[in-house]
């Protein structure tokens, strides 16, 4: 694969895999599918209008035709959407060459969209059928992309909903990218105003684009909405934020319980998955909850050790859980925590 594997999230980028042929050639009417993982968000391949985004070419140096198609599903899960082509008219030689260009710029098209959110290591899948029998082999060795943060384009400011005066509750900023990615890259003095409350967080690159504060405190009780700006002239505007006297009886927590990663059918890993969450979403509780039919021994083991070294009680609460799947027949998925 060309070129270098680190891109920006969003960007707009030509990628071009080269298959060359093995010692005992390639017949008429065999197979090659190029996969991907099924949860990202690439532009779709097309193969008609050259000026446009996403256009993609199939190319040979042997004397045989090619004919493909994009599908949505035709590899198995997670690695679903592929580029089929079949050869047709002849053979290849060993040392011929197939060459798929994603997102081909030759004739004015801005090229292939990349995934809009942060992920390591994205495969793509090379499976070859070189005798036409539809029985498949998978390379053992997959090219891989990264898609990192783009330019900083705006801030965020999250908080928790509700405070008590005089005590010390937390307030994070985080400076996003253009497509809405923690901004790892920024750096800038950022003004947090909470009433009469102002205070100066300054933000370098061994920040990592966010900073958690949690020393802050309002004196006086009411209905506040936190805001932040910065020496960029950008702004933000927090949700409300109730601060009582005294507390309240019962309390407001945010997290997301359903989420899965790499290990199944989502992105990254899990570790990224919980460490996201805890330091640039600032969620009070998480659960990973895996297609059970995917979940090996291996992969349990890892989710449960995982959910123990994140779990803080009273400060970032880890439910160990995962997604009982089910026909709709048999009753549909179910999670289970």
């Amino acid at each position: 694969m060309e070129p270098a594997n680190r891109f920006e999230a969003g960007s707009y980028v030509e990628l071009k895999f080269t298959i060359t042929i093995g010692e005992y050639g390639f017949d008429d009417r065999g197979n090659i599918k190029l996969a991907w993982p099924v949860t990202n968000s690439f532009g779709i391949p097309q193969f008609d209008e050259k000026e446009f985004e996403n256009y993609t070419t199939i190319e040979t140096n042997g004397q045989v035709k090619l004919s493909y198609d994009f599908s949505h599903s035709d590899y198995i899960r997670p690695f679903m959407p592929c580029i089929k082509i079949k050869v047709k008219d002849g053979s290849l030689e060993p040392g011929e060459k197939v060459i798929i260009t994603m997102g081909s710029q030759k004739y004015g098209g801005k090229g292939l969209k990349v995934q809009t959110y942060i992920e390591n290591k994205i495969e793509f899948k090379t499976l070859l059928d070189p005798f036409g029998t539809n029985k498949y082999t998978r390379l053992p060795d997959s090219p891989s992309i990264d898609i990192v943060s783009n330019k900083p384009a705006k801030l965020t400011i999250i908080h928790p909903s509700e405070a008590v005066v005089g005590k010390a509750f937390w307030v994070l900023v985080r400076a996003d990218d253009t497509q809405g990615n923690t901004a790892d890259s920024y750096t800038g003095t950022i003004t947090l105003d909470i009433g009469d409350m102002k205070r100066e967080i300054s933000l370098t690159t061994e920040d990592s684009g966010y900073r958690r504060i949690e020393d802050i405190i309002v004196k006086e009780a009411g209905v506040y909405y936190p805001e932040i700006q910065d020496t960029h002239g950008w702004t933000a505007k927090g949700s409300p934020l109730i601060v009582s006297e005294e507390g309240q009886d019962l309390h407001l927590f945010w997290g997301d319980l359903h989420g899965q990663t790499g290990e199944t059918v989502g992105s990254g890993t899990i570790e990224e998955y919980l460490k996201f969450g805890r330091e640039q979403a600032a969620l009070d509780y998480i659960s990973h909850a895996a297609n059970a039919f995917q979940v090996t021994i291996p992969i349990w083991k890892n989710t449960q050790k995982a959910i123990k070294e994140f779990h803080e009680p009273s400060r970032y609460v880890t439910f160990l859980g995962y997604e009982w799947s089910g026909v709709t027949s048999a009753g549909g998925d179910h999670n289970v925590y």
